[in-house]
């Protein structure tokens, strides 16, 4: 216990050495825990505005829909959505549950201009709770009392110059294999984080896409969770009670469906491993050279220490206390200095970012403090004071008490 005393005293002994020591460590915890929540921000609004605005967390479909989408997407449908719906309600975990059917098509505008693009049928008042990172709307958003108005990104807007109120004709295929077409009003624009989603992107009310294609069924029921967290272990589940019901179901997530995602992540962790990498070398050796100089300043002090008969271990346990204590306040403080910067940043609305690669929209990041960082900034922070004080006791124990005495003086 009296090791344990000295050795917290002799932090404040020489505040100099020790602020300068304790200096080095905040920077370096400070320089991981906002550098890498930044980048942990930007994975994370990248995952839910895609899970909001285009996937939800899991996605059901009738075996075989997905291998033959493209070619025929009428082939595999849902026959039995609601007993699978009825079930879904039942689970505590599930938020929204949402029917799609969903074919490509060509938009025609009135003066000639055509595209191709994506219809998806939906349920207006269930979607809108999915849809909640949707960036910019212009005009109203899709509901059940104008049924035969369309929202379309504002990407394909843009390309054919449309404007809301404006009216459009959708000619597809049915399910039947005849053309069909019909003439629907423009009700609302929409801007999501994908510029390629939203330059395809035709939304309407489920019994008008039906209606255009004479399908009765789904092809798609999308499933938004509690936390996507749980996604992984709920897929697994659902998997299992789907092999048991014999529902022959394909059942993906979010993260399956999203190569963007998977790309961009991919991409920028390359980066960030080496940005963290650079951050985690400087300080360990700027933390590792503060303490080591301050050890060997010491030297006086530790032969002083060893005239009055204190051994080698007990100034080695001393020292070492003495390395813990200032990685742990240097720890404490580079927490707490991370936590009031991200509050700062959080408070005047984050750090701009212009439209990355393949996204029709900028946004405002924030810094989000994650447990891998402290870890990584944690181990910096105790460990680096401790192997610094052991690489100079160690050189301190090869000396004799009077080259220790005079060890500052000998290099006047």
């Amino acid at each position: 216990m009296i090791d344990i005393k000295i050795a917290f005293r002799n932090i404040f002994r020489n505040k100099r050495r020790t602020f300068i020591t304790i200096a080095c460590i905040v920077a370096g915890i400070c320089s991981i825990i906002i550098i890498g929540g930044y980048y942990e921000f930007n994975y994370y609004g990248l995952r839910e505005s895609l899970i909001n605005s285009q996937y939800a967390h899991v996605q059901i479909y009738k075996k075989g829909f997905l291998e033959n989408e493209e070619i025929e997407p009428f082939r595999n449908v849902i026959t039995n959505a609601d007993e699978i719906i009825d079930f879904l309600k039942m689970d505590k975990r599930v938020k929204i549950i949402s029917p799609r059917v969903q074919f490509w098509g060509v938009l025609s505008t009135l003066d000639g201009k055509t595209k191709p693009v994506k219809i998806r049928g939906v349920i207006p008042k269930n979607e809108s709770l999915i849809n909640t990172f949707i960036l910019k709307r212009v005009g109203k958003e899709l509901n059940e009392k104008q049924a035969n108005e369309i929202e379309i990104g504002n990407a394909l807007a843009k390309s054919l110059d449309i404007g809301v109120d404006q009216y459009v004709i959708l000619t597809t295929i049915t399910a039947d294999g005849f053309q069909n077409a019909i003439k629907v009003k423009v009700g609302g624009i929409t801007g999501s984080f994908s510029s390629e989603y939203d330059s395809i992107l035709v939304k309407m009310h489920m019994y008008l896409a039906q209606e255009l294609v004479t399908l009765t069924d789904i092809q798609e029921i999308v499933v938004l969770l509690d936390k996507t967290e749980i996604t992984d272990t709920f897929i697994k589940y659902l998997k299992q009670v789907a092999a048991e019901k014999s529902w022959d179901l394909e059942i993906t997530s979010w993260y399956e469906r999203s190569g963007y995602y998977r790309s961009v992540v991919e991409y920028y962790q390359g980066y960030f491993r080496i940005i963290l990498f650079i951050v985690c070398i400087v300080s360990f050796f700027t933390t590792l050279n503060t303490m080591v100089m301050a050890v060997l300043e010491r030297f006086n002090e530790i032969g002083t220490m060893r005239s009055f008969g204190v051994n080698k271990k007990r100034v080695f346990k001393i020292f070492i206390l003495e390395a813990l204590f200032i990685g742990i306040i240097g720890f404490a403080l580079g927490i707490l200095i991370s936590y009031i910067i991200t509050w700062i940043i959080a408070k005047t609305g984050g750090i701009y970012n212009p439209p990355p690669p393949g996204a029709s929209s900028g946004f405002y990041a924030k810094i989000m403090i994650v447990s891998s960082n402290i870890v990584i900034s944690g181990t910096i922070a105790l460990f680096v004071p401790v192997i610094a004080s052991v690489i100079s006791i160690v050189k301190m124990s090869g000396m004799t008490v009077i080259e220790q005495l005079y060890y500052n003086n000998s290099k006047k």
